[in-house]
């Protein structure tokens, strides 16, 4: 993973992707599952679970290492989902 928060309300950590641009779910127990796949997340960087606003924010770019990467976005995309 690229980026991890600990989400206590879920009793979990949500980590980031770089390469896959998903966000995935880790339990206490170690298991993963995905959490949010999004097309245009191209690279997940850095993730926030804010808990007293319950959201989470996740940082998103395109270094050219994601497998949805594309000439219009490498080097191109910073935005915050």
């Amino acid at each position: 993973p690229e980026g991890v928060s600990h989400d206590a309300r879920g009793e979990r950590f949500l980590v980031t992707s770089l390469r896959f641009g998903t966000i995935g779910a880790v339990r206490y127990d170690g298991n993963y599952t995905p959490f949010i796949e999004d097309h245009d997340l191209i690279s997940t960087i850095g993730i926030k679970v804010d808990e007293a606003r319950k959201r989470v924010l996740v940082a998103v770019s395109d270094p050219g290492a994601g497998i949805n990467t594309t000439p219009e976005t490498a080097g191109r995309l910073a935005a915050l989902g």
